[in-house]
């Protein structure tokens, strides 16, 4: 899918990029090749999910799972989705400000008002939550997390538009 003529996984990578985000990951499945090719160039890490038919919860724990190397030295993880092409770079820098730099889970907020949020990507999780996200299974994925009072929530002023929900 493109945007302006753009592949949405580019402009995805651009705006984290520009947010600060360091390293910038990509969890592909059936159009890996399509995507490596979008991003080449790009200071952006692909790697393959191989049970990419599972769902979102398995790019998930893929995810997890190359942040947990060794030499890797995150400590919280942003998750955001390439079909949202309007989510831009001051959200992303929001959601990091209002975690304290990494240290509390902070979830996008589409609801109307504060009181009544409807919480979702793009979400940032401290790495206390990581084995939380690694046992994540199913579609959609079951998870608590966002829902939990540790939660904090940036509201969402552009990026409402979802591609692939009607």
């Amino acid at each position: 899918l493109d945007s302006a003529g753009r592949p949405l996984v580019a402009v995805a990578a651009s705006q984290l990029l520009e947010a600060g985000c360091e390293p910038v990951l990509g969890v592909t499945g059936f159009s890996h090749d399509e995507v490596a090719r979008a991003v080449a160039g790009m200071p952006v890490e692909i790697v393959l999910n191989g049970d990419w038919a599972e769902g979102i919860a398995s790019s998930i724990r893929c995810a997890i799972a190359w942040l947990e190397r060794p030499t890797s030295e995150s400590t919280s993880a942003l998750f955001t989705v390439s079909d949202m092409p309007d989510l831009v770079s001051t959200h992303y820098r929001s959601i990091i400000a209002t975690s304290s730099s990494g240290l509390i889970r902070v979830a996008s907020n589409y609801g109307v008002s504060p009181n009544e949020p409807i919480l979702g990507v793009p979400a940032l999780f401290p790495r206390e939550d990581w084995t939380a996200l690694s046992a994540m299974a199913g579609y959609p994925p079951r998870s608590n997390l966002l829902s939990g009072t540790k939660t904090r929530s940036a509201p969402t002023k552009s990026g409402t538009l979802d591609l692939d929900t009607p």
